[in-house]
């Protein structure tokens, strides 16, 4: 999917503009459970790649850290200035290719990122499936369902008969 910077910016709910050499982040901490959550945006210097990294630091008591990087996504631009995804990582794993991975990346940075400003620890697993977990088909999968898979779905009464109530 080829976007301008704004385009992405409001498809995963950023509301701010972003410069060269710029991040936004979003924080939160939950001193009960030592949990960190961190999400940023960044643009490079030279405005050619965005970033977007959202990663879960777990303290334990014995001031160590346990880094874990959720999700990953990069952008880089054409010489057009329109910037096209390359790279989708959800827990080390790259979901870059797969069916609707570009959609679903953007809806899952946006949903977390959403419960992060509020002050929410995300579950990042309910939110993978809400958003990525379709992706795992594979990129050139077509069609939207619509087919007589459903359970206990029958065919309509013929013309003329009542069927069983």
């Amino acid at each position: 999917m080829r976007l301008s910077l704004d385009q992405f910016l409001t498809k995963i709910g950023v509301e701010a503009t972003l410069r060269p050499y710029e991040t936004i982040p979003y924080d939160y901490f939950n001193s009960d459970k030592g949990l960190d959550v961190l999400a940023e945006v960044s643009l490079s210097g030279d405005a050619n790649s965005i970033n977007v990294e959202i990663q879960q630091i777990t303290h334990s008591n014995d001031d160590k850290m346990d880094v874990r990087q959720v999700l990953q996504m990069q952008l880089e631009r054409e010489p057009n200035g329109i910037y096209m995804t390359k790279v989708l990582r959800y827990n080390g794993n790259s979901m870059t290719g797969k069916k609707n991975w570009f959609e679903g990346g953007c809806k899952f940075i946006k949903q977390s990122m959403a419960l992060i400003k509020k002050g929410t620890l995300p579950d990042f697993d309910a939110v993978y499936k809400a958003t990525l977990e379709e992706t795992d088909g594979n990129s050139t999968a077509g069609g939207s369902g619509g087919g007589r898979s459903l359970k206990n779905d029958k065919p309509p009464p013929k013309p003329g008969s009542m069927g069983k109530f």
